[in-house]
C-alpha cells in the first residue's frame, strides 16, 4: 500500500482542522477554569446543593409547680424528593420538565416501606410520584419504625429521615381547653398554644445538603447554615393538683345530673390567678379528631372554653352584686325588714314572684332565701344610671382581659333603651348576658376587699436554661366597693351556706360563703320555666380571708335540680380537697419534735401520680416522710409521727397504724414510725 504524501493538500487540511480543534478545546478549558471559574462553581453548587429546614424545638408549658402540661418529644419524619423517580427531570429556567416516572423503582420502594411504616403501598407510591420538590411520606414515625427505615439505607432512594418533634400532653384531658394543642405542622390551634404560638414555636434553622445527580442526599457533606432557636417556655397559673380536683368533682356531678355541658373554674380572688378550669365535654389533645371518632360538631363542643365563651343570664347569683351596690350607696340598712310577700306587681305591670312563700325579711335573709322580690326592691333604690354604672364597675359588659380566643362579647343595654321592667329584672340576674368568668371575677371583688382583678393564666415566660424574660404580676383593674362593704357582704353571704339555699356547700371545718344561682334559659326567645336552666354555685373560702373562689355551672341537667342541689356539692368536693391539699397539720409531731409543714408547696412528682381515696388508709411503707404526710392529709387523715432517729436528715416510713386500705374516717389519726435509710 503506498504511503500517503504528508505534504499533500488533503493531509494539511486534516492537520489544520485537528490543531484548530485542539486549540479551541484548550481555549475553552482555559476560559472555564480561569475566567469563568467562580460562575461555574456557583452553578455547580446550585445544582448539587439544596437546603433543608432544621425544626426548632417548641417550648414547654408547665403549671405553677413545674409539672409539664405540654412538651415536645424528638422523633423522625420520612420524606422524599420525588425527582429521584423521574430520570428525565430537568429544570430549565423557572420551568420544570418532569418527564415520565420510573414506576418500577417507585413500586419497589413503596413495597419496601409499607410493612415498616404501616402504610398501604398505593398510598406510598402516590407520594413518591407527586410532582413536588419535597413530600412527606409519614410523620411522625415511631422510634422502632425509624430504626427499621434507617436499616434499609433509604437515602439511596431519594428518601430522608428528618428529626422532628411531636407534641405531648402528659395530663391528657386536664385543662385541655386552656393548654390547647398543635397541628401536624407544629402550629398552635387552641388555648395557650395558639395565643403564644409565635413565642413558643421558636425559629427553625437550616442546613445545606449536597445531592448527587439523582437528587440523593450525600449525608456526609451536609452543613448547618443557621442553628435553630428553641421556643420560649410558659409557666401557667394553673395548679395540676387543684385541676385534678376540679376534673374529678365535675365528673361526679356530670354522672349524677347528666347536663348538656358543665364547667368549674377556680381562682385566687386576691390575684386573679386561675388555678383550675375543668369543662365537660372535654377532649384529649394527644388524640386527633379522626382517632377520637367524634363528629366535627362534637369535637368543636369539646374544645370550647365554656367559662369564657358561653354567655348566660346569671340569675340569683346577681343578687350578691345588687345588695352590695345598695350597701355601698347606704340605701339599705342591715336591720331593716323588707316586705317580700308576693306576688309583687311593679309600677310597670311586671309580676315578680319568689320560689317560696316569704314575709318580711332582713337583708341577710333576702340573700339566704334568694328572694327575687326583696332583691328587686333593694336594687331599685338605686337610680338607673347608678345601677348601670355599678354593672360596668363590676366588669360586666367589658372584656375580661384574659386574652383568649373566642371570649363572648356581652355589652350591657344602654340605660336609654331600658324598659320600665329592665332594672327590676337586672337586680335578680335577667336581662344581662355575661360569661361565668365575669361573674366569678366580680364575686372576687366582693371577697377580696372591693378590688376588681384582671384574670390571669400566665405567670412567667422563660428560656430553655430557666432565665425569666417576662413576668406577669397581678393587675388591679379598679376599686368597685369599699372594704367595709366587702366585709359586710362576706358576713351576710355566710348565712346562705349556714341557713339558706347553699347548705350542701358547707365545708369540713372551714368557713365559707357564696350564692346559689338558677336561671331559666331562653327557648325560642322566651324563658323556659320547666326544664331548661343553668344551675350554678359561686363560693369563696376561708370566710375570714378568702384565698379561693370557685364557680360551678351545670347547663340543662337532666337529673337533679337547682344550683344548691347539684352545683353546691361539686363546690364542696373541690374545696374540701383543696383544704386537705393546702392544710398545715397541727398535731403531726411526736417525741417533742417541732415540725412545721406546708404540704401544698411540695411539688413532688410522685404525688401527682397518686390519686387519694378519702375512704381508705393510704399505703405509706417505704415512702419518704414528706410524701407520706401529704398522702395522709390528702386522704383526709391526721398524721402523727414517731421518728426512729431524730438526728437523721432523711426519714422513710417503716410502719403505720392503721394498716393500708383500712376504712378511714375524716380526721382519723394515722401513726407512722420512721427509719433512717
Amino acid at each position: 500500500m503506498p504511503e500517503e504524501n504528508t505534504s499533500s493538500p488533503r493531509f494539511k487540511i486534516i492537520q489544520w482542522i485537528l490543531v484548530s480543534w485542539i486549540l479551541i478545546i484548550i481555549f475553552r478549558l482555559f476560559q472555564l477554569q480561569i475566567f469563568l471559574h467562580t460562575d461555574m462553581s456557583r452553578l455547580a453548587n446550585n445544582q448539587q446543593m439544596t437546603s433543608q429546614p432544621i425544626i426548632a424545638k417548641r417550648g414547654k408549658i408547665i403549671d405553677r409547680n413545674g409539672f409539664s402540661l405540654a412538651e415536645s418529644i424528638e422523633t423522625s419524619s420520612l420524606a422524599v424528593r420525588p425527582s429521584f423517580f423521574y430520570p428525565q427531570h430537568k429544570k430549565v429556567g423557572k420551568q420544570i420538565n418532569w418527564g415520565e416516572p420510573d414506576r418500577s423503582s417507585a413500586r419497589y420502594v413503596a413495597n419496601l416501606l409499607s410493612p415498616l411504616i404501616g402504610m398501604e403501598p398505593g398510598q406510598i407510591l402516590n407520594k413518591l410520584l407527586t410532582k413536588k420538590p419535597f413530600v412527606y411520606i409519614a410523620r411522625p414515625l415511631s422510634p422502632e419504625a425509624t430504626r427499621q427505615v434507617e436499616s434499609k439505607g433509604v437515602s439511596r432512594f431519594g428518601l430522608t429521615l428528618e428529626k422532628v418533634f411531636i407534641r405531648s400532653y402528659p395530663k391528657g384531658t386536664y385543662a385541655a381547653q386552656i393548654v390547647g394543642f398543635t397541628d401536624i405542622d407544629g402550629e398552635g390551634k387552641l388555648g395557650m398554644e395558639q395565643v403564644y404560638n409565635d413565642l413558643i414555636k421558636g425559629q427553625n434553622g437550616e442546613r445545606s445538603v449536597y445531592v448527587d445527580g439523582r437528587n440523593r442526599v450525600m449525608v456526609d457533606n451536609n452543613r448547618i447554615t443557621q442553628e435553630p432557636i428553641p421556643g420560649f417556655n410558659l409557666e401557667l397559673t394553673l395548679d395540676s393538683t387543684i385541676q385534678r380536683y376540679a376534673e374529678e368533682a365535675l365528673a361526679t356531678a356530670v354522672e349524677k345530673s347528666r347536663p348538656q355541658s358543665a364547667y368549674a373554674i377556680i381562682v385566687n380572688p386576691n390575684t386573679g390567678e386561675i388555678l383550675g378550669a375543668a369543662s365537660y365535654p372535654t377532649f384529649d389533645p394527644n388524640i386527633s379528631v379522626t382517632k377520637s371518632k367524634r363528629t366535627l360538631e362534637e369535637a368543636l363542643a369539646a374544645r370550647k372554653f365554656h367559662a369564657v365563651e358561653d354567655g348566660y343570664e346569671p340569675g340569683s347569683t346577681m343578687k350578691v352584686f345588687t345588695v352590695a351596690m345598695a350597701l355601698e350607696e347606704n340605701l339599705v340598712n342591715l336591720e331593716e325588714s323588707i316586705d317580700c310577700r308576693g306576688p309583687f306587681r311593679t309600677p310597670f305591670g311586671q309580676v315578680i314572684r319568689d320560689h317560696g312563700k316569704n314575709g318580711f325579711l332582713k337583708v341577710n335573709e333576702v340573700l339566704a332565701k334568694s328572694s327575687n322580690i326583696g332583691t328587686a326592691k333593694i336594687g331599685t333604690r338605686l337610680s338607673r344610671e347608678d345601677f348601670y354604672s355599678y354593672l360596668n364597675k363590676f366588669g360586666f359588659g367589658q372584656p375580661s382581659g384574659l386574652g383568649v380566643p373566642g371570649e363572648i362579647r356581652t355589652p350591657i343595654l344602654p340605660v336609654k333603651e331600658w324598659s320600665g321592667s329592665t332594672q327590676y329584672t337586672l337586680t335578680y340576674g335577667y336581662s344581662l348576658l355575661t360569661s361565668p368568668l365575669h361573674v366569678l371575677m366580680a364575686g372576687s371583688a366582693i371577697a377580696n376587699g372591693g378590688i376588681l382583678m384582671k384574670p390571669m393564666l400566665v405567670k412567667n415566660i422563660f428560656t430553655e436554661d430557666g432565665s425569666i424574660i417576662k413576668t406577669f404580676p397581678p393587675e388591679e383593674k379598679k376599686r368597685v366597693i369599699s372594704e367595709k362593704t366587702s366585709a359586710l357582704m362576706r358576713d351576710i353571704l355566710q348565712d346562705v351556706v349556714l341557713e339558706g339555699t347553699a347548705k350542701r356547700a358547707r365545708l369540713d371545718g372551714v368557713g365559707s360563703f357564696g350564692k346559689t344561682g338558677t336561671s331559666y334559659k331562653r327557648v325560642n326567645g322566651r324563658q323556659d320555666d320547666n326544664r331548661h336552666q343553668y344551675a350554678s354555685y359561686m363560693g369563696f373560702f376561708p370566710a375570714d380571708k378568702p384565698q379561693y373562689g370557685i364557680l360551678v355551672m351545670l347547663d340543662d341537667a337532666q337529673f337533679g335540680g337547682d344550683g344548691g342541689d347539684i352545683a353546691a356539692p361539686a363546690f364542696k368536693q373541690i374545696a374540701d380537697n383543696i383544704i386537705r391539699y393546702k392544710k398545715t397539720p397541727t398535731n403531726i409531731s411526736a417525741n417533742n419534735l417541732p415540725i412545721t409543714l406546708n404540704l401544698g408547696n411540695w411539688p413532688d412528682p410522685s404525688i401527682e401520680e397518686w390519686i387519694p381515696d378519702s375512704n381508705k388508709v393510704p399505703d405509706l411503707k417505704g415512702l419518704s416522710l414528706k410524701v407520706a404526710l401529704q398522702r395522709i392529709v390528702a386522704s383526709g387523715g391526721t398524721p402523727r409521727v414517731s421518728l426512729g432517729n431524730k438526728q437523721a436528715k432523711i426519714h422513710k416510713v417503716q410502719s403505720q397504724d392503721p394498716v393500708p386500705h383500712a376504712d378511714l374516717e375524716k380526721g382519723q389519726i394515722i401513726k407512722v414510725i420512721t427509719e433512717s435509710p
